[in-house]
């Protein structure tokens, strides 16, 4: 299995992991998937029926593109085709914002957060990060030779 195999999985059980584990406060204690199953239902809700404080929506909306995209860009990063390897890293650039609006502003109920929080964070980065090593690695990357210099 080559390395961004391994980190792609690591990264994907990282999240696995965080789904059973408490993550925040938002009123009580949530776990990951509590968490996960809010952000969705409020990601795809189109409007303040669910949720009137525009920015819980916009967080929701926010952590659900970033789970989205790391999958995605762990998926599309098998792809050989340069145009794809584009993708992959505008994808990947795009979940790097993701991750820092999530992890550096505080939603609006969340009053604490957990060790689930955490590793949810960080499986998402290595899982994104897999697909960027894959392409690194990749014989005719667009990001240039992977080859060590000698």
């Amino acid at each position: 299995m080559s390395p961004p195999t391994i980190i792609g999985f690591a990264g994907n059980l990282l999240v696995m992991i965080s789904l059973v584990l408490p993550s925040v406060t938002h009123g009580s204690p949530m776990l990951g998937f509590q968490c996960a199953g809010l952000a969705a239902v409020v990601a795809v809700t189109p409007g303040p029926e669910y949720d009137p404080d525009p920015s819980d929506v916009i967080y929701c909306r926010i952590a659900w593109l970033a789970n989205f995209l790391s999958l995605f860009v762990m998926i599309i990063s098998l792809l050989d085709e340069k145009s794809f390897q584009i993708t992959t890293i505008g994808a990947f650039a795009v979940l790097l914002f993701c991750l820092l609006f999530v992890l550096f502003n505080d939603h609006p109920g969340v009053s604490e957060r957990y060790v689930g929080y955490y590793l949810w964070l960080l499986g998402l980065l290595l899982m994104g990060g897999g697909g960027m090593a894959r392409v690194i690695e990749k014989e005719e990357s667009i990001v240039g030779p992977a080859k060590a210099l000698d």
